[in-house]
């Protein structure tokens, strides 16, 4: 189907023994396409910097938002080799750390997040559009139902992303 510009990014459920997988192609790019599925998610997640600490590269929100604390520009994403793989319909591990007022949009809460790394053991945050809630916790991990692959990356790309 992406040989004949029918396929922009698939879905892949994790759970269900057939029809586990769904091809979603539209109007603009690959990219664009996917952006607007994740856009709808309420729940976005990410960490904080490359190291899980403060002496780590900051890392850049969905929208190229930076930290304000960050000492040097944040660290690109697109051209990392997962950019084209996402998660979907994601339980977040861990208890929640330190929450920040409600009504900050996306860039203060990573600022919020990053800045309070100095002083606690934060290393990912993640952010409910709706509620406009801040959550930042030491425990990076989640477990995701949807895969969400680009077209184009191969089986091993995405598996390789998928364990990272």
């Amino acid at each position: 189907f992406g040989s004949f510009d029918q396929c922009d990014y698939i879905l892949y459920y994790n759970s269900g023994p057939d029809e586990n997988c769904k091809i979603i192609s539209g109007p603009g790019t690959p990219e664009e396409e996917m952006a607007i599925y994740l856009n709808a998610c309420s729940v976005t997640g990410q960490p904080m910097t490359s190291t899980g600490d403060n002496t780590g590269s900051c890392i850049e929100g969905p929208e190229d938002e930076c930290a304000a604390t960050c000492k040097d520009p944040c660290q690109d994403c697109t051209a990392d080799p997962c950019s084209g793989y996402k998660g979907a319909q994601c339980l977040k591990n861990g208890s929640p750390g330190e929450t920040g007022d409600k009504g900050l949009p996306y860039a203060a809460c990573l600022t919020f997040c990053t800045l309070q790394m100095s002083s606690n053991p934060w290393s990912y945050m993640t952010y409910d559009k709706e509620q406009q809630e801040c959550i930042c916790y030491d425990d990076p991990t989640f477990t995701c139902s949807i895969q969400v692959v680009k077209f184009g990356m191969t089986i091993d790309e995405a598996n390789a992303c998928h364990d990272a």
